[in-house]
């Protein structure tokens, strides 16, 4: 990526790792050294950093670590993170979620994954930030 010279790079990771069981802030952590990474290797670039994407908490399965409150928590940490960083944060959450906080069940497939019309709404979210 770096060869390429990109003049904005949009991060979105961590939900996996939530998934996985890491502590949000843990994940935060390795979000800010990603960051700094990033910054460092690309001086000129537009560093945007997305939230998590919402989840529907009653389509993940019952015991995993992730929860929509696990991921409210993850976003507070990132926005923080990535605005300490000197990055851009974009709440696509807020986009994508119904209101309770959750991922919007038109946008859902399997509660974590988005559905078409999720990923349409996600790509117009991205490309009004642009």
């Amino acid at each position: 990526m770096v060869a390429l010279d990109p003049r904005t790079v949009f991060v979105l990771v961590g939900i996996n790792d939530l998934l996985a069981g890491a502590a949000p802030e843990a994940l935060a952590a390795r979000h800010v050294a990603l960051v700094a990474e990033l910054r460092r290797r690309l001086p000129r670039a537009r560093i945007v950093v997305e939230s998590l994407l919402p989840i529907r908490d009653e389509l993940v399965a019952r015991e995993a670590a992730l929860t929509s409150a696990t991921v409210r928590g993850a976003n507070a940490l990132l926005e923080r993170g990535a605005t300490a960083a000197g990055a851009e944060w974009l709440d696509v959450a807020a986009g994508l979620a119904d209101a309770t906080g959750e991922l919007d069940r038109r946008y859902a497939g399997d509660g974590v994954h988005l559905s078409a019309a999720g990923y349409r709404a996600w790509a117009a979210i991205l490309r009004a930030h642009l």
